[in-house]
């Protein structure tokens, strides 16, 4: 059984419980030079409790209890290029900077931005000449036509 109000508190709740944790965390962070130094535990209890709260938001969504704007709403035109080139363009970006974002968690935020922007205009840009390809519409309208078999 659903209910609204539980749905909220829980999600309030633990919510808040992860925020707290994880603003512990990046406070804690400072002054570590490696992060091997950090606790493990403290990640595994902020998974569990931000999945409580992200699964109590999700119900309430399902249920019609709550409704958001879309943010960045025209990536969905290039969203599968996005989806494919992110990684790669991250993984380039963290090799690329790691020692200016080494013991600094400004410049890593920088990065992350700055990345952030170019995964999406590359994948603007890409999505033109990699979805506009389209390689299997030939082959699906050569099947949608065949004859069909009568056994």
């Amino acid at each position: 059984m659903y209910s609204k109000n539980i749905c909220r508190v829980v999600f309030l709740v633990f919510g808040t419980l992860a925020s707290s944790l994880a603003a512990y965390h990046i406070y804690s962070f400072f002054g570590y030079s490696s992060p091997k130094q950090i606790s493990s535990k403290i990640i595994v209890l902020y998974n569990i409790l931000f999945g409580i709260s992200v699964s109590a938001a999700f119900l309430m969504l399902v249920n019609g209890s709550i409704s958001f704007k879309p943010i960045l709403k025209e990536t969905s035109s290039f969203s599968y290029t996005l989806y494919v080139s992110h990684f790669p363009i991250i993984l380039f970006a963290y090799g690329a900077t790691q020692t200016f974002t080494m013991n600094s968690t400004l410049n890593s935020f920088l990065v992350t931005l700055i990345s952030t922007a170019i995964c999406i205009v590359l994948s603007k840009y890409a999505a033109q000449y990699v979805e506009a390809a389209r390689p299997f519409d030939i082959l699906k309208s050569k099947l949608s036509t065949a004859p069909k078999k009568i056994s």
